[in-house]
């Protein structure tokens, strides 16, 4: 959480940048949205979608308002849940 434009959605791309350091997350499993441009669908029904299909995932979500974040970290939680999750 922070002021808008001090870095935090730079903050999260460098994370899977090998250059940057090493054990960077991996960029093929990333899934990124960002809920100031009206995502559709919407992240809690991606993340179902994900956890459904047994897919291992990544997802970012910027511009995530805490309601919506404890509720996908609630499904992230789940037994059948492949997915991580970065919300900022």
């Amino acid at each position: 959480m922070g002021l808008s434009g001090v870095g935090k959605t730079r903050l999260v791309q460098a994370l899977f940048e090998d250059r940057l350091g090493e054990q960077s997350l991996d960029a093929g499993l990333a899934v990124y949205t960002n809920l100031a441009d009206d995502p559709n669908p919407l992240p809690s029904a991606l993340a179902r979608e994900l956890i459904d299909n047994r897919r291992r995932a990544i997802m970012v979500v910027d511009n995530c308002r805490p309601e919506l974040h404890r509720r996908l970290a609630d499904l992230c939680q789940s037994d059948r849940s492949l997915l991580s999750l970065i919300t900022v």
